[in-house]
């Protein structure tokens, strides 16, 4: 498929994800997430090769919408924060702390991007120790893009919507206190 069909193709599933947003409550999510930016950010990506096509909402969270999207054969997830709505406060608390982040000043826009670039790098560093997280794939200012973790085309659910037995909790719960471990004493 020559590079203009891809693009176009790209703009055809962004018009159809657009004419799937029909009633007042997705119009609203629409226009807090999918921003003129953020459109050409998806635009860049989709032309440099890192997706497809654009999916349906996988997820819907505080400061971010999760996208399912495709490159080639494999399925990713497209972790879009809203600049609109974005608790611009608390993201800039945690960045103040992290000498990376230090220069950061200014826009919402610049702070959620600087913590899109923080949430990036701290799933490249998990990985790096062997903490099982979605890989990270590619950033572009307020869009993450990474492995969608799915089990035959179903995403795996969040860790609060499944039912353990208290063994099982148990179990689950040491682990995650060895990846903090992990995080805290080798991810540095």
């Amino acid at each position: 498929m020559s590079r203009r069909t891809k693009d176009e193709d790209f703009d055809t599933r962004i018009d159809i994800l657009r004419t799937r947003l029909k009633d007042s409550d997705d119009k609203n999510v629409q226009d807090a997430v999918f921003d003129r930016r953020t459109l050409m950010d998806l635009y860049s990506l989709a032309s440099k090769g890192v997706i497809d096509s654009l999916g349906g909402s996988v997820c819907t969270g505080k400061e971010a919408n999760i996208f399912r999207a495709m490159a080639g054969e494999k399925e990713l997830a497209l972790k879009i924060y809203r600049i609109s709505t974005s608790n611009f406060n608390s993201m800039q608390d945690y960045l103040q702390g992290d000498p990376r982040f230090s220069s950061v000043r200014g826009t919402k826009r610049a702070i959620v991007s600087a913590w899109t670039r923080k949430e990036f790098r701290n799933l490249s560093r998990a990985e790096e120790v062997g903490i099982p997280v979605p890989h990270p794939i590619a950033m572009k200012e307020n869009i993450l893009v990474m492995d969608l973790i799915a089990v035959e085309g179903q995403v795996a659910p969040t860790l609060k919507d499944v039912n353990l037995e208290q063994e099982e909790a148990r179990a689950v719960y040491e682990q995650i206190v060895h990846y903090i471990s992990l995080l805290y004493n080798r991810a540095q």
